[in-house]
């Protein structure tokens, strides 16, 4: 389910990119400052949820997440030097 929030988080920022580029090159006048800022805030809508995607996973699915990583972590492994 993260991943899920992290893409749709991914994708709402880069169609908010695209937005962007057409309000500046397609919208007149005034309106084209406002559809900047509307496409801003979608940007941003974007950018927090892939920054929190898992902030927002339930409790159940958080602990999953923090299993699997400490099962893969090798902080604590021997160093070795032979490269």
């Amino acid at each position: 389910m993260w991943m899920v929030v992290a893409g749709v988080g991914g994708l709402l920022g880069l169609s908010a990119l695209a937005g962007m580029i057409w309000a500046f090159r397609k919208v007149e006048g005034g309106k084209k400052w406002g559809a900047l800022g509307g496409f801003s805030v979608m940007g941003l809508a974007g950018l927090y949820l892939a920054i929190n995607c898992t902030a927002i996973a339930p409790p159940e699915e958080a602990q999953r997440i923090n299993e699997q990583v400490e099962a893969e972590s090798d902080l604590d492994a021997p160093l070795d030097d032979d490269f």
